[in-house]
C-alpha cells in the first residue's frame, strides 16, 4: 500500500500561543511559579531568582540574637510579581474545587461568584492568621500603645512584612483573574483600588502596626461575609435542584450565619474607625511632625485621608449588609 503523506507540522503563531497561555491562565501561572522556584533552588541561578521567592531588605544586626528585621524597598516588588503568579495558581486550584460543589445546579454567572467567595473565604482566613502572628510578635496584642508610640515604623518583622506582600498580592492579582475569569463583581473594582491604595499608604508611611490590627478586626468580619455568601449560593442552588423547594437544615445554617455576617460587619465597622479615629487623630496629635527625608508622615492632612479611606472600606459594606 502506497504510504500516506505526512501532513507538515506548523508552529502556532504568537498570537495563538497567547490565546492559550490565556485561555488556561493557572496552568499558565503554575509553569511560571515551577520555573521560579526550580531556579532558586539551583545553586547557580539561586542569587538570581532569590529576590523573587524570598523577603529582601534584611537588615538585622549579626550581633543581636533577635527575630529577622526588615524594612522595605524596591526589591519588594519582585516578590509581590511571585505573590500575585502564586494568588493566580491558587484561584485556578480553587475554581477546581468550589465548581464541583455547585456542578450543574447553579448559572453561570453564580458560579463564578461561588468560586470567587471560596476563594475570598480562604484568602480572609489566611490573612486573619497572619495578621494575629503579626500582631503577636510586634508585641501590638500586650501593648496596643505600641501602635502609636513608637511612630513611625519602618522596620518589621518577617509576619509584618509577609501580610503586607501577601495582601498586596493578593488584591493585585485580582486584576488579573478579573478580565481572565470573565468575573462581574458588583463594585469589585473599588474595593480592590482601595484595599491597595490604603495597604500601599499605610507601609511605605510607617502606619504598618495600625494597619495590620484594623485589617485583622476587618477580616474577621469578611470571613463570616464571605462563608453567608457562600451558603446563600449553595441554598440557592439546591433549591433550584429539588422540584419542590422545602425548608431545609442548610437554609437555617445560612440564616445564621447571614445574622452573624451582619453583626460581625456592623461590629467590625464600628471597632475599626473608632481604633483609627483614636491612633490618627488623638494619639498622634501630641507631636506632629512632617519630614520626608527620615519618612516620617505624621501630618494632620495625611493622617485625616488616611482616616476618611479606612471609614470607606468599612462603612460602606457594613451599611450596605444592614439594608439587605
Amino acid at each position: 500500500k502506497r504510504r500516506k503523506a505526512m501532513s507538515k507540522f506548523t508552529f502556532p503563531s504568537f498570537a495563538e500561543i497567547k490565546a492559550l497561555a490565556l485561555k488556561n491562565f493557572g496552568d499558565t501561572a503554575a509553569v511560571v511559579c515551577s520555573l521560579l522556584v526550580i531556579g532558586y533552588i539551583w545553586s547557580l541561578t539561586s542569587p538570581i531568582f532569590a529576590p523573587l521567592v524570598v523577603l529582601q531588605h534584611n537588615v538585622t544586626n549579626p550581633a543581636d540574637n533577635e527575630p529577622f528585621i526588615y524594612t522595605f524597598g524596591p526589591a519588594d516588588s519582585l516578590l509581590v510579581l511571585f505573590i500575585i503568579t502564586v494568588s493566580i495558581v491558587f484561584y485556578d486550584l480553587g475554581k477546581e474545587v468550589f465548581e464541583r460543589i455547585v456542578k450543574y445546579r447553579l448559572s453561570k454567572e453564580d458560579q463564578k461568584k461561588f468560586v470567587f467567595q471560596g476563594n475570598y473565604l480562604i484568602a480572609s482566613i489566611a490573612f486573619l492568621v497572619t495578621g494575629y502572628y503579626s500582631l503577636k510578635h510586634e508585641e501590638t496584642l500586650t501593648n496596643y500603645s505600641t501602635v502609636w508610640a513608637k511612630y513611625p515604623f519602618h522596620t518589621y518583622q518577617a509576619a509584618t512584612k509577609l501580610f503586607f506582600l501577601i495582601s498586596i498580592g493578593y488584591w493585585l492579582s485580582l486584576l488579573v483573574i478579573r478580565p481572565l475569569a470573565k468575573l462581574e463583581i458588583a463594585g469589585l473594582d473599588k474595593k480592590v483600588a482601595l484595599h491597595i491604595a490604603l495597604l500601599l499608604s499605610t507601609y511605605l508611611t510607617g502606619f504598618a502596626p495600625l494597619a495590620v490590627l484594623l485589617s485583622t478586626v476587618y477580616y474577621a468580619a469578611e470571613t463570616f461575609a464571605a462563608l453567608h455568601t457562600l451558603i446563600a449560593l449553595y441554598n440557592k442552588g439546591q433549591a433550584a435542584k429539588k422540584a419542590t423547594v422545602t425548608r431545609h437544615k442548610g437554609a437555617t445554617i445560612g440564616e445564621i450565619v447571614a445574622s452573624l455576617a451582619k453583626i460581625l460587619r456592623g461590629v467590625s465597622a464600628v471597632v475599626i474607625v473608632a481604633l483609627a479615629t483614636h491612633v490618627l487623630l488623638i494619639a498622634l496629635n501630641d507631636a506632629p511632625s512632617l519630614d520626608i527625608a527620615a519618612l516620617n508622615f505624621n501630618n494632620i492632612i495625611i493622617r485625616a485621608v488616611l482616616l476618611v479611606g479606612v471609614s470607606a472600606l468599612v462603612l460602606v459594606p457594613a451599611a450596605a449588609a444592614a439594608r439587605a
